[in-house]
């Protein structure tokens, strides 16, 4: 394994064996545990863990931070630790973890430091152990432990899995796959974690597969430069949307590896603060001079306040990032001893620079947990394809893995703060991915079509800002999750169906849902994979309902629909189920004529032919067709439309051959 695997220490506040700060008076009249970190209302919080390869379920470990109280005249040893997992009274597991004169090396089980320091009110005793466990979590820890006086020192804590701030509960990775050359992977190498505040750092940098072994610069170039890395001068972008608190722009450089001290400053060299809800991001290493200048206007090397933290306090917009946004690019400024890289951790407190303390009991280091990259473990070959594990819930990455970050390109910065975004021709694969990047940016979808393509899928969507109504969209059900789906969101949850949606992947039906909460409108009912017979009599057995849409898909050369039905007055009604595209420009000219606009399409193919279902209603304001466009035509129509105050009420695609085609329409007002 290359040397660059090694632990890295890449760069630290302190050098000491432990970490106290003072409060000002004691709180202890005897040694005794202050507390356990991370620790949120007295629960003490963990990291769900993706699995290193595909197939691989999530786990926890346990990353505590334990503070002590010591009042005495003396130092405190502690000679070992009895970590027991309870549910309720019932002990399931029993860790001892015996306390060592050196710092032992990961993935040991330890305890570090071993020394609470005489007349210290907080002092810092690291706990680690590596071990995965498997969820479900234990309902509460139990510490105890022993120190060189005999003495023993017990507490219990309850027990949950730890929730990362913004939309989407996670972050996005600050690196991209964009731009990589093939056989080129971002690696994410163990972090000195034994820090309170850097527990769950990482440390990122680029490798490359040369067909026999992994490197990270290319052969016959000096390994002693840093800007001959691959890591070197590679963007950063924006894990989450935030206000950046603090900057240093002005640092210098190591261009020789490894340095012997911290080059300038500041520790962590060019660096930005961020704040996203409560907690705070460290970007650290970057280039000189990379930061924009007008997001950190100085050029010396030191530390500046930028937005204010305090949220009662409006940030200054051009202080606002959005995920995904270009911040700097990585350099090797400060003490990055391990070479050029990028470090980001996340943590509960403030820097030094607002007054809070980088190191200090009130710092309690959280998971950075990501969505939207693909892990697999780093190995003594190439990536195995079929390995990669998708990552679209909130996960911790787990320890030296290769990662694929955003590979199908959503960038949540680009659509901040647009009234409509219209996405076409998403793949299946990347549907996911998709979503989170819209759903970071507070957007709800406001149509939704899924198109089967053989064995795979692709979908196209109107998104438009959530005001405040809550929303889930999902795809590729089978009759028994949409039922689920259904039972969980509506019957239990309190929400409303917006569109349900019928496609054929892979010779087999598929559904795909809308659920919103937040908006009003009558009873409603819902059919799925229903054949001809079935849909035909939906309205004489439901007086007063009416269709909402009418999705259909041909499975083996047979007609099936999804159906929402919803009771409301709409005027008059007209409902064609299999109108072929060459007349869908005749039927919108007789519909418009007789008073009725469009409420719904949704085209699918028999037969190699391509044909659309409709839905008009007699009440609605006029639209504007977009009938049988390309992507690109489609795209310009719709902002063209938007520009004159028309939303996008509904798109669909078919196929015209081997070519996808788009048609929707839209109105006046969203």
């Amino acid at each position: 394994m290359p040397r660059r695997l090694a632990r890295l220490v890449l760069w630290v506040f302190l050098a000491a064996g432990f970490v106290s700060t003072s409060t000002g008076a004691w709180a202890c009249a005897a040694p005794s545990i202050v507390v356990a970190q991370p620790i949120d209302s007295g629960v003490l919080k963990v990291s769900r863990i993706a699995g290193a390869h595909a197939g691989l379920p999530a786990t926890w470990d346990m990353r505590y931070d334990v503070w002590f109280c010591n009042p005495s005249s003396s130092a405190l040893t502690v000679t070992s630790v009895r970590i027991e997992h309870l549910n309720g009274s019932t002990v399931t597991t029993t860790v001892p973890i015996e306390g060592l004169a050196t710092e032992p090396a990961p993935p040991t089980a330890r305890i570090w430091p071993i020394t609470v320091p005489a007349s210290t009110p907080n002092a810092l005793v690291a706990v680690r152990d590596d071990t995965l466990y498997q969820f479900p979590l234990p309902t509460s820890i139990r510490f105890t432990f022993t120190l060189s006086t005999g003495a023993k020192l017990v507490q219990t804590y309850p027990v949950a899995e730890h929730v990362d701030p913004g939309p989407l509960n996670a972050f996005f990775f600050p690196r991209r796959q964009a731009g990589l050359l093939a056989n080129e992977y971002w690696f994410q190498a163990r972090h000195a974690e034994d820090s309170n505040f850097q527990r769950y750092a990482y440390d990122i940098i680029l490798e490359k597969w040369n067909g026999s072994q992994w490197i990270d610069h290319d052969p016959g170039t000096d390994s002693s430069q840093n800007p001959n890395y691959y890591t070197w001068n590679q963007p950063v972008y924006a894990m989450s949307d935030g206000i950046v608190i603090g900057c240093n722009r002005g640092a210098p450089d190591n261009l020789t590896r490894p340095p012997a001290t911290q080059v300038g400053n500041v520790p962590g060299g060019n660096l930005l603060w961020v704040r996203t809800g409560n907690e705070t991001q460290l970007y650290a290493h970057l280039k000189q001079n990379s930061i924009s200048f007008s997001l950190c206007p100085f050029t010396d090397d030191a530390q500046h306040k930028l937005a204010d933290p305090n949220p009662s306090v409006t940030p200054d917009p051009a202080y606002v990032i959005h995920a995904g946004e270009l911040l700097a690019n990585t350099g090797a400024s400060g003490f990055s001893q391990g070479g050029t890289h990028l470090h980001v951790h996340t943590f509960m407190g403030l820097p030094a620079i607002w007054g809070g303390s980088e190191t200090g009991i009130d710092a309690d280091a959280r998971p950075l947990e990501f969505v939207n990259v693909r892990v697999q473990e780093f190995g003594s070959g190439n990536a195995d394809p079929a390995k990669w594990n998708l990552i679209t819930s909130p996960r911790l990455l787990p320890y030296n893995t290769l990662i694929e970050a955003n590979d199908c390109g959503f960038d949540p910065s680009s659509v901040a703060g647009k009234p409509e975004v219209l996405d076409l021709g998403t793949p299946g694969a990347c549907f996911l991915e998709m979503t989170n990047a819209m759903w970071q940016e507070g957007d709800r979808p406001t149509s939704v079509d899924v198109h089967g393509l053989g064995a795979t899928s692709q979908s196209s969507t109107v998104w438009r800002p959530a005001g405040g109504i809550a929303n889930v969209l999902l795809a590729g059900l089978d009759d028994a999750a949409l039922d689920a789906a259904h039972q969980t969101w509506v019957a239990q949850n309190g929400f409303r169906v917006r569109q349900v949606e019928a496609y054929v992947e892979g010779g087999v039906m598929k559904h795909a849902v809308v659920f919103e909460k937040g908006t009003s409108g009558g009873p409603q009912i819902l059919r799925r994979n229903i054949d001809n017979a079935t849909m035909a009599k939906l309205g004489a057995q439901n007086p007063g309902y009416v269709p909402v849409n009418l999705s259909l898909a041909v499975v083996n050369g047979v007609a099936r629909y999804d159906a929402l039905m919803e009771k409301k007055a709409v005027g008059s009604l007209v409902v064609n189920v299999e109108v072929p595209v060459a007349d869908l420009q005749n039927q919108l000219q007789t519909q418009s004529k007789a008073g009725r606009n469009l409420a719904y399409l949704d085209g699918f193919e028999v037969s190699g032919e391509a044909f659309v279902s409709a839905i008009w209603y007699g009440n609605l304001p006029a639209t504007t067709p977009l009938p049988g466009e390309t992507a690109t035509q489609v795209q310009n129509t719709e902002a063209s439309n938007l520009a004159a105050g028309q939303f996008m009420q509904g798109i669909t695609q078919y196929m015209v051959g081997n070519k996808i085609m788009y048609v929707g329409f839209s109105r006046t007002g969203p």
